[in-house]
C-alpha cells in the first residue's frame, strides 16, 4: 500500500471532490469576471440578486408579508414620534396661554391631548405587534424555504444515475465534506 502524505488518501490528488466525476465544475472564474466586469462589489450583488430571487420562489407570499412588516416596522417608530412631537406641542400652546379662567382646563385641548396620547399608545402596541409577527413570519420564510431547497435537492437526486451514488469515488468524496448543523 502507498503511503499518503499528510493523511490524504492515494486518491485525492485524481479526484476533485466538489464536483461529480465526469460533470464541468460549478461555475469557471472566466464567467464570473465576464458578469462583474473587474468592478468591485458587483459579484456581491449578483449573490444578493440570486438569493433573492431564490427566497421570492420559495414563498412569494411569505417575501410580500415580510416586506411589508419590514415597511410598518420603520413607520411606525416615526408616527410615533410625530405624535409625542404633537403632544408637546399642544401641552407646551396650553401652558403659554396661561392658567385657564376659573382653574377649569378647556375641554378641546383635553380631549385632544388624550386622543393624541391614545394614539401614541395605539402606535406602540402596533410596534410591538409588528416585531412579535416579524419573528413569526421569518420562521415561516425560513421554513418555506428550506422546504423548497430539500425540494429541489430530493428532485436532482432523483434524476441522477444509482450509479453515481454507487461509486467509490463519490463516497470518498462525501466522507470528506464537512458537516454543517444550521
Amino acid at each position: 500500500r502507498k503511503k499518503s502524505h499528510r493523511g490524504a488518501s492515494p486518491r485525492s490528488d485524481s479526484h476533485h471532490c466538489s464536483r461529480a466525476p465526469g460533470r464541468p465544475p460549478l461555475m469557471s472564474s472566466s464567467s464570473t469576471d465576464k458578469r462583474t466586469m473587474g468592478v468591485p462589489g458587483v459579484s456581491f450583488l449578483l449573490r444578493v440578486r440570486k438569493t433573492l430571487a431564490f427566497v421570492w420562489r420559495a414563498g412569494p407570499g411569505w417575501s410580500i408579508a415580510s416586506a411589508a412588516v419590514i415597511v410598518v416596522n420603520g413607520l411606525v417608530p416615526l408616527l410615533v414620534l410625530y405624535l409625542i412631537k404633537l403632544i408637546v406641542d399642544t401641552v407646551t400652546a396650553a401652558a403659554a396661554a396661561g392658567p385657564p379662567p376659573g382653574g377649569v382646563v378647556d375641554d378641546g385641548q383635553f380631549q385632544t391631548l388624550m386622543w393624541l396620547i391614545a394614539a401614541a399608545g395605539g402606535a406602540s402596541v402596533v410596534r410591538s405587534l409588528c416585531l412579535a409577527s416579524t419573528r413569526w413570519i421569518g420562521e415561516a420564510q425560513a421554513q418555506a424555504v428550506t422546504d423548497y431547497m430539500f425540494g429541489i435537492l430530493h428532485d436532482k437526486s432523483v434524476e441522477m444515475d444509482l450509479n453515481y451514488y454507487e461509486n467509490p469515488a463519490f463516497r470518498d468524496c462525501q466522507l470528506k465534506l464537512p458537516v454543517r448543523i444550521v
